[in-house]
C-alpha cells in the first residue's frame, strides 16, 4: 500500500509538531483489537520511532513496554497522517505506519505503570481510538482479512 490516508486537516494558522510513529494492529482468535489506555485516551499499541530504529524495531519495543508482550510482525497494512489541534495541547501532525501484528509470549519485564492494555470490538475500538488513523488501520486490518 503505497497511498498515505490523510485524516483531519491543519489549521490554518497553527503550527504542527510533527511525530513519526508506527503501531500494530492485532486481532485475537475471538476477533477482539488490542488497545492501550494512557490516561483517558485509547491508542493501538505502538509509539514513536527513536533515532536508528526500523519501524518493526520500534514495535518489538513499545510491545515489550507496553503490554510487556512479544510481537509477531506480519503484514505492512500501510501510512495514515492524523492532524490533532486542541488549546491545550496545540497541534501535533501524527504520521503511522500500521502493521497486522500478534501477541507473542508474556515478557518477564513490568509494563509501563500508565499504559493498560485492553480489547474490544472492532467497533468499540474504532470508536474509542483517540486517533481517527487507528480506527481507519482497524478496518484496514479488517479488510485486508
Amino acid at each position: 500500500m503505497s497511498d498515505v490516508s490523510i485524516l483531519g486537516e491543519p489549521r490554518p494558522g497553527e503550527s504542527y509538531t510533527h511525530r513519526h510513529v508506527t503501531s500494530a494492529v492485532i486481532i485475537d482468535e475471538h476477533g477482539l483489537v488490542a488497545v492501550v489506555r494512557l490516561g483517558d485516551r485509547y491508542f493501538l499499541p505502538g509509539g514513536g520511532i527513536e533515532a536508528g530504529e526500523t519501524e518493526v524495531e520500534t514495535l518489538v519495543r513499545e510491545l515489550r513496554e507496553e503490554c510487556a508482550r512479544a510481537v509477531v510482525v506480519g503484514a505492512r497494512l500501510g501510512d495514515a497522517v492524523f492532524y490533532q489541534y486542541t488549546p491545550t495541547y496545540g497541534g501535533w501532525c501524527i504520521h503511522s505506519a500500521y502493521y497486522r501484528a500478534a501477541f507473542g509470549p508474556l515478557l518477564d519485564v513490568a509494563p509501563e505503570p500508565d499504559h493498560t492494555p485492553f480489547h474490544f470490538s472492532p467497533d468499540e475500538a474504532r470508536a474509542l481510538l483517540f486517533r481517527k488513523s487507528d480506527a481507519w488501520a482497524v478496518t484496514a486490518a479488517l479488510s485486508a482479512g
